[in-house]
């Protein structure tokens, strides 16, 4: 059975400790669900003094689509790409949720299951949710440049996202004037490329969450 693969040693004893120390445990744990799709789900638990966010991917019992088989074979979960590209972000000066822990346990060519443990980031709310609740358009201006600001440091650095969405970056509740207030998370599709066809795919994303969700103009 795989184990996890541990970047906070307080985490992990009370993760190991409540029996929580394996993808398959994971994928069993109840929480407050967030999101959920075909075959992952993110849950938000509280325990252990923290706000955690754990992310599954369950492939035992409901089989991949032919068109993803190759890209699971090849790169592994989602899930798990999620916790590299966290990493890489981190590496680049660029916040994102604290990784507490990775795992994947594969069978002989895909991945069966797959875990991911991140902490909450204290005092931020997702981009859209902001908007949505901000009434002063010039801080809701000012906040989507902080945003466009930060895919553009991404892209400069050499990278592109190809998940630039509001709703994966996170900013203080108050909204932010530099990109170094923002965090982004969720990018498991994180690559490096200076292509200006996938570049132009970020700033797509970007500008019909502007169109959506950004003040009247």
């Amino acid at each position: 059975m795989t184990t996890l693969r541990w970047f906070d040693e307080s985490a992990r004893v009370a993760f190991v400790g409540a029996g929580l120390s394996t993808p398959e445990a994971l994928c069993k744990l109840v929480g407050e669900p967030v999101t959920s799709a075909r075959t992952r789900r993110l849950i938000r638990l509280e325990r252990f003094d923290a706000v955690w966010f754990v992310k599954t991917q369950d492939l035992r019992t409901t089989p991949l689509p032919l068109r993803k088989l190759p890209s699971y074979a090849l790169r592994g979960s989602p899930v798990t790409r999620e916790a590299t590209s966290l990493q890489t972000l981190a590496s680049l000066g660029i916040r994102t949720p604290r990784l507490i822990a990775v795992g994947e346990a594969r069978g002989r060519l895909l991945p069966r299951t797959a875990a991911l443990i991140t902490r909450r980031l204290d005092d931020t709310v997702d981009l859209v949710r902001f908007l949505a609740n901000t009434t002063d358009a010039s801080i809701a201006l000012a906040t989507i440049a902080a945003a466009e600001a930060l895919v553009e440091r991404v892209h400069n650095a050499g990278y592109v996202l190809l998940g630039a969405k509001y709703r994966n970056i996170l900013t203080p509740p108050t909204g932010a004037v530099s990109d170094e207030q923002l965090a982004i998370l969720d990018q498991p599709n994180l690559k490096r490329s200076r292509s200006a066809r996938l570049r132009a795919k970020d700033w797509s994303h970007m500008q019909l969450d502007r169109q959506r969700y950004g003040p009247a103009q």
